[in-house]
């Protein structure tokens, strides 16, 4: 096989470069003598002008050319070789008609390190979404900004717990607990499924915050699973609500406390509503919320538990509602939702999914867990309705719902 001559193309300080390009550029050139007897190399005059364009032009993108002259046996076309070529540089001995190539090869200097672990760390840190990593035993090893954005819960708090220790408590809309057989997380670390399932997860404030999971198992190099990465985001519409939010405050038409509409909007949406359903048969609904042995609370574990306790329930509504409802406080422990485009039977099962949700929804105080219960009056507005007669007759079915047991919904 031919052997290649290397040579070397300096900069302006002398040292060499080596760079490499990904298409392979032929130039072909042929030998004459300068009437001084030296040798150089320039293609119709032009070599060294292009050799230092290009030199320049590559500078700048940490390159290093390496130029490779293979002994010549390839017949080039006819008008190749007519090109005017002459040698200039004394160090430069004549050689016969040679093919110049010029490779491009990887460079791996500090500059162009592979990325290591923290950034990817960081990577996955500046996610939106919530993610975390479990290993086979489901010990959570990683928990990103996300998860702790949407959770109220830090990697502090994360890293090394088991996901079913009892934290998030994922349910689903039956109010099923997924951490007791129907994980997510155990069944592709089970059998290497991906999954993707809808919940709704325990907030380090108390409330439930309904999010969208997707798993996906974790292989080492020999394709054993070894774990799994959960991702989850948050369907609600917060945006919408933000937005709605800041119109609230505007108006000062929101409650400070829990940061819901408060009595003087509710009043004017149910109004707008009832408009609506007179003018174009829009059928609407409200639901009548009153927490059950709330005074009990007050008076065990002070009124600042109290206040929490009506976060926790404001916060579970307001999550859990569609964008075009309205979510309020009406007074005391008192809260109305304002359900629209609904019949009986719709109202009637939006009214039940928030029942439950309060129900797994609780805080810790000191070393007690408190949960509370709710019971809820749902009524279907009619066109001879004012306000009054509608929030009355929601009223009456909540005292209905407190008769008979309390934790129920009554509709009518």
């Amino acid at each position: 096989m031919a052997k290649k001559a290397c040579v070397p193309l300096k900069n302006r300080k002398g040292s060499c470069f080596a760079f490499h390009v990904h298409t392979v550029i032929h130039l072909i050139f042929s030998v004459t003598n300068t009437s001084d007897g030296t040798g150089g190399v320039s293609i119709a005059g032009s070599v060294n002008k292009n050799r230092e364009r290009t030199r320049r032009r590559e500078e700048g993108r940490n390159k290093r050319w390496v130029y490779e002259k293979p002994i010549p046996g390839v017949n080039f076309p006819p008008h190749i070789l007519k090109k005017k070529i002459h040698f200039t540089n004394k160090n430069v001995p004549a050689i016969p008609a040679r093919r110049m190539i010029i490779r491009k090869k990887p460079f791996t200097g500090k500059n162009h390190a592979a990325p290591d672990s923290h950034f990817f760390e960081n990577l996955l840190n500046n996610l939106y979404d919530g993610v975390y990593y479990v290993d086979s035993n489901r010990r959570i090893t990683f928990w990103n900004k996300g998860a702790e954005r949407i959770t109220g819960f830090t990697s502090a708090d994360m890293t090394g717990r088991c996901c079913d220790d009892d934290i998030l408590t994922h349910i689903n809309d039956k109010g099923r607990s997924l951490c007791r057989g129907a994980c997510p997380l155990a069944k592709t670390i089970a059998d290497g499924l991906p999954r993707e399932e809808e919940a709704y997860l325990h907030h380090k404030d108390g409330h439930r915050v309904p999010v969208k999971i997707r798993v996906t198992p974790i292989r080492d190099s020999e394709n054993r699973i070894i774990g799994a990465v959960e991702t989850f985001s948050e369907i609600s519409s917060r945006g919408a609500i933000a937005q709605r939010m800041k119109d609230l405050q505007k108006m000062a038409l929101y409650d400070p406390l829990t940061n819901l509409a408060n009595r003087r909007f509710l009043q004017m949406k149910i109004e707008s509503r009832l408009n609506e359903l007179d003018r174009y048969g829009w059928p609407f609904g409200i639901v009548f919320i009153d927490i059950d042995h709330f005074k009990g609370i007050n008076d065990t574990y002070g009124h600042k538990a109290g206040d929490r306790v009506l976060k926790m329930v404001a916060n579970t509504l307001a999550n859990n509602i569609r964008v075009f409802d309205v979510a309020g406080r009406w007074g005391g422990e008192e809260f109305i939702v304002i359900i629209v485009n609904v019949r009986e039977d719709k109202l009637f099962s939006i009214a039940e999914k928030l029942r439950m949700l309060v129900e797994g929804s609780r805080i810790s105080i000191g070393s007690d867990t408190i949960s509370v219960t709710v019971s809820l009056g749902a009524t279907q507005a009619k066109p001879s309705d004012s306000i009054d007669t509608l929030v009355g007759r929601a009223d009456q079915f909540m005292y209905r719902s407190k008769n008979f047991g309390r934790n129920r919904v009554s509709m009518g």
